[in-house]
């Protein structure tokens, strides 16, 4: 099952000065951002997201209101976003990208320095681009049923693990160096991008065990960080079944 984009409402006046007035403050920091962010022209005939394999469920707590209990009802949940780059000549076949635990699909973006991501190099080379976000983390969203249960119940036992990479893990297991804080000698990675790098990491809930099928043929393994700081959680050649 799909999940369709739904169409926007158009936007008010006052909307549209208020984007317009933010688009003006920041023009001359994005133009910045850009220049130096791409290794060259990028040009693409199709670009989006879209959502694979939402399942819809009944939950008896959907929330945890003030007073009273919550009324249950369908939820939607195990959906994966997915961001597609479709360059303007394809001369390749289309790439999956499958970040690592404890992240994003924003670690194939921009690098925390600043310099291009894997999703738009392998796009400006002529291959078909897909970045997801894991379900159950970052934009793909979760299920939060358990957190409101424990709640609604008093019961700190039912609530689930929710990890968190610690610097000091983060170190040896992205080969920033073997131990925090020290980086290894000569990297291009910067360490001076530690705190960028590691506000991209996700606090997320794993999903149920039996589901990794719904990753189509991407296959994920633990995620590090290549010299030049970009992600390398898992790259899958194929395509993302609907």
């Amino acid at each position: 099952m799909s999940l369709k984009p739904t169409k926007s409402l158009k936007p008010s006046l006052t909307t549209a000065s208020a984007a317009l007035l933010a688009a003006g403050l920041f023009a001359g920091m994005a133009s910045a951002a850009a220049a130096g962010s791409l290794g060259g022209p990028l040009e693409l005939q199709d670009e989006g997201v879209f959502f694979v394999n939402a399942q819809t469920t009944t939950t008896n707590f959907p929330d945890t209101p003030a007073t009273g209990a919550a009324t249950p009802g369908e939820i939607t949940i195990d959906q994966m976003y997915v961001q597609y780059r479709i360059p303007k000549t394809i001369s390749g076949p289309p790439i999956v990208m499958v970040h690592g635990s404890g992240h994003t699909g924003v670690t194939y973006e921009t690098t925390p320095d600043g310099r291009e991501g894997w999703a738009t190099y392998f796009a400006r080379k002529g291959f078909p681009v897909y970045v997801v976000d894991h379900v159950g983390r970052g934009r793909s969203g979760f299920d939060p049923t358990a957190i409101n249960r424990a709640k609604a119940q008093s019961n700190p036992g039912l609530l689930p693990s929710v990890p968190l990479t610690t610097r000091e893990r983060a170190y040896p297991n992205f080969l920033i160096g073997a131990q925090y804080p020290t980086p290894y000698p000569g990297q291009q990675f910067r360490s001076s991008a530690g705190p960028v790098f590691r506000a991209a990491g996700a606090q997320y809930r794993e999903p149920a065990a039996g589901r990794r099928d719904q990753y189509g043929q991407g296959v994920g393994r633990a995620p590090r960080q290549d010299r030049a700081g970009r992600g390398d959680g898992a790259l899958a050649v194929g395509r993302l079944r609907a």
